[in-house]
């Protein structure tokens, strides 16, 4: 543990971010109306992830840092509706919560007044979730085939 003495200030920046997110999802749902869907979907979710931490103190002065890059995949469920218009055009607007658990890092590279202590052990942890709201629309290709003589 490291105790940061007065009149000293420190900061505690971190970071998250992704750069993509897949799904890989089914969905059922009903007609509520010939021209209106509504359905319930779920499934894999996958996501590259990076964060990014650093504490710096001005007393001694010292700091500490730790990032993280990897992979996750978790789960996906969520909900919506799609209105067909015309022509195979239609539009749609979804809810989907996403979840990726849980990742985690540790440091031991704390550095004060120039000296590294090692066994001061720092540990990163962030809980990846999110909640995504989609709208959209499609152009369904193709159609019924029609015999033409």
């Amino acid at each position: 543990m490291y105790l940061s003495a007065p009149p000293s200030t420190f900061t505690v920046n971190s970071s998250v971010s992704s750069d993509w997110l897949a799904t890989v999802r089914g969905r059922v749902g009903f007609l509520a109306t010939p021209a209106l869907l509504l359905y319930g979907t779920g499934g894999l979710a996958v996501a590259n992830v990076k964060a990014a931490y650093l504490f710096a103190d001005n007393f001694g002065p010292a700091s500490e840092s730790a990032a993280i890059s990897t992979t996750r995949y978790g789960w996906t469920a969520g909900a919506g509706g799609e209105y067909a218009l015309m022509n195979g055009w239609s539009i749609k607007a979804e809810y989907l919560y996403a979840d990726l658990g849980r990742a985690s890092t540790t440091s031991t590279n704390l550095i004060a007044a120039g000296i590294l202590f090692p066994t001061n052990v720092f540990t990163h942890t962030v809980n990846l979730r999110a909640n995504i709201g989609r709208v959209g629309i499609n152009y369904k290709f193709g159609g019924p085939v029609v015999a033409k003589y």
